[in-house]
């Protein structure tokens, strides 16, 4: 995937990834960090997907993961 269309994607998703973070965290900053963290992983990650329809799954699988590694 280009990463014009990966900024683009993430661009417009960003409140949902924001909503997602603060659902899991009980201060906001912590929100934004948790946000900022998986943004990063999609962001450097997103360039070895071979499906673009997979992205997603795939952006929440990796905030599902961002989120796990958090807790550790």
């Amino acid at each position: 995937m280009e990463q014009e269309k990966i900024s683009a994607l993430v661009e417009e998703n960003m409140k949902t990834i924001f909503a997602y973070a603060l659902s899991r965290v009980s201060h906001k900053e912590d929100a934004e960090d948790l946000a900022g963290d998986i943004i990063l992983a999609i962001l450097n990650s997103a360039p070895k997907m071979r499906d673009d329809n997979a992205f997603f799954g795939f952006i929440w699988a990796i905030a599902a993961n961002t989120y796990k590694n958090l807790l550790q």
